[in-house]
């Protein structure tokens, strides 16, 4: 007997919608074709002082190590460029697992023969792992992507890096060139997929533009407040600042100063008088230097050299160099800020208050911190 029952068919019999291993077979070996010619056109290039170099570039780039110079180059600056050294390594650790530790133990493809370059190009010796996908490719994208997602300024001058040390990999006959994109394409993946754990920095640009802010060439007419002891207290911003801007005037705080009160004296010592304010510094010296800002009329030019920057991390200034930038063509925007009105032991005080207020037990923690921090350190005194 035979019964009838329901199969699944193709609404068009003649042309079936599947994929064969065989066509999976024909588009890798188009792939395979195209390899094979990007390859044949590097061979035919040249010999040059270009090709040592590259034998040179990518050797430094093994286990990372060229990215991990950098990153610790970037975490001394500190700042923005400091964030972007974590999300780096972090990305670079990623992009290494997924490609040494998942994808090439399971996609196993054979390196190009080295006699398809000539000797002085070849790099030697040759890796035996997998081809599949390239793990310095990865390495670099997923770096520059990440530092990208911290500063973009910084992003600038390490993407062509990272496409130097992936066009090596071709170069010295370690791997095709579908091996370096998807590489890149793997590392850069895993670079934005760490916004997902880590939210990158907000970026927006502020709707309330000031007009009329006078641009300052070289920071002349600017005077700047410098908190030396904001952030990290190796790191001297002065240095930077006079460089940035060298017609500025610098002020600095000494331990215990008001720094509203240093701002003012400063102010009436200047002949003439100063054009715009400038504040290098914490959340706390901001809030400070704004207040004498508020008094005189005066723009306020805001460097973020401390901790954590939040109020110029919110205006979206991530670094020195955008704040000077921002002087010298005199561009600005308007904010708001909140005056607080309290008693003490010294009768009513007021306050200015740009971002956040607190009361209760932070106030004294901070002063604590303050008093251990010369005997056992900043991070520890924060413990």
């Amino acid at each position: 007997m035979i019964r009838r029952f329901p199969t699944m068919y193709p609404t068009n019999p003649a042309r079936p919608q599947r994929i064969t291993l065989t066509g999976l077979a024909r588009r890798f070996h188009r792939v395979g074709h195209l390899d094979r010619a990007v390859t044949a056109a590097v061979a035919r290039m040249p010999a040059s002082a270009l090709d040592s170099s590259l034998l040179r570039l990518t050797r430094g780039a093994d286990f990372g190590a060229l990215w991990l110079a950098v990153a610790l180059t970037l975490g001394v600056r500190g700042g923005a460029d400091r964030q972007a050294a974590i999300r780096g390594v972090a990305a670079l650790t990623g992009a290494e697992v997924m490609v040494n530790g998942v994808l090439k133990p399971v996609i196993a493809r054979r390196r190009p023969a080295a006699d398809l370059l000539p000797p002085p190009r070849r790099l030697d010796p040759r890796p035996v792992s997998s081809s599949f996908p390239s793990g310095h490719s990865a390495a670099a994208a997923a770096f520059a992507t990440a530092v990208a997602i911290e500063s973009p300024r910084t992003a600038a001058g390490l993407v062509p890096l990272a496409g130097l040390v992936a066009y090596s990999r071709v170069h010295t006959g370690a791997h095709w060139g579908s091996d370096v994109l998807a590489g890149a394409l793997v590392g850069s993946v895993i670079a934005l997929a760490t916004r997902h754990w880590w939210p990158a920095p907000v970026r927006a640009t502020a709707r309330a533009r000031h007009q009329g802010t006078p641009a300052l060439p070289g920071g002349n007419g600017l005077l700047v407040l410098v908190n030396q002891a904001a952030g990290d207290p190796a790191v001297d911003p002065s240095q930077e600042l006079a460089e940035l801007l060298p017609g500025a005037t610098l002020v600095p705080t000494d331990p215990g100063d008001d720094p509203a009160r240093r701002l003012e004296f400063a102010f009436r010592a200047c002949t003439p008088p100063p054009t715009a304010l400038g504040v290098a510094g914490g959340d706390g010296t901001v809030a400070a230097a704004a207040t004498v800002a508020l008094r005189r009329g005066l723009p306020l030019a805001v460097f973020p050299t401390g901790t954590r920057n939040h109020f110029a991390r919110d205006l979206g200034v991530l670094d020195a160099a955008e704040a000077a930038a921002a002087v010298e063509s005199g561009d600005a925007v308007d904010v708001d800020i909140a005056r607080v009105r309290f008693d003490d032991e010294h009768g009513q005080q007021t306050r200015h208050v740009l971002n956040v207020a607190s009361v209760g037990a932070y106030p004294e923690m901070v002063r604590l911190r303050r008093t251990w921090r010369s005997r056992w350190g900043r991070r520890p005194a924060l413990a």
